[in-house]
């Protein structure tokens, strides 16, 4: 006869294990030999089979790091925002000129929506090879000229230092605060006559 058995943890079933009882005679015809009679009577267990499945998740390169960095560059980049925003007011502009921000699940981006319009949509993805910022900056001219779209994706690496950055072409990286800056720079087109980006404490 066949049995098996399987080990679980946290519910998830991590090896299997078949075995054969091997079944003595009993010592009249027609007696009931039960299991514990087996066992007291010296019964053999015949190991078949064993397998292991392991289906809890592997943790990514670099996740926590990439983690508290996305939380930061966003931090970073809703005050670039806020700031933009008080520059703006103290040239008299209104909040139809104002810069808004917006988030969601892996993703934030900052949107001027007046002509000339840019539209930032930053989002964060694991990859088997490690974490990627994706930008995608879009925006019009004006109503019938849109500008050319531009993709960027940025990994986030490890420096020599142990710092994590985000590591754009020819070797350049930069902290989540250098590259919220970097980030805000796509709004200059919005805003030729002021100076743009600047931190918030610039711009207090």
């Amino acid at each position: 006869m066949r049995y098996s058995i399987f080990t679980k943890l946290n519910g998830t079933r991590l090896s299997t294990v078949e075995f054969r009882v091997s079944e003595p005679s009993p010592s009249e015809p027609g007696a009931d030999v039960s299991l514990d009679d087996r066992t007291a009577q010296n019964t053999s267990l015949e190991v078949v089979t064993m397998s292991a499945v392991l289906s809890y998740r592997t943790p990514l390169p670099l996740e926590q790091e990439a983690l508290a960095f996305w939380e930061q560059l966003m931090r970073e980049s809703r005050q670039h925002s806020q700031a933009i925003n008080s520059v703006v007011a103290t040239h008299g502009l209104d909040a139809a000129y104002f810069v808004e921000w917006k988030s969601g699940r892996n993703m934030f981006g900052i949107v001027r929506k007046m002509y000339p319009s840019t539209d930032i949509t930053v989002s964060l993805s694991f990859e088997h090879w490690g974490p990627v910022v994706k930008v995608l900056v879009t925006g019009y001219q004006h109503e019938d000229l849109r500008y050319y779209p531009e993709e960027q994706e940025v990994l986030i690496a490890r420096d020599l230092d142990g710092r994590t950055v985000a590591v754009l072409g020819e070797g350049r990286s930069y902290s989540p605060s250098e590259f919220a800056r970097y980030l805000s720079q796509h709004l200059r087109r919005c805003f030729p006559d002021m100076a743009l980006p600047c931190s918030p404490a610039d711009c207090a």
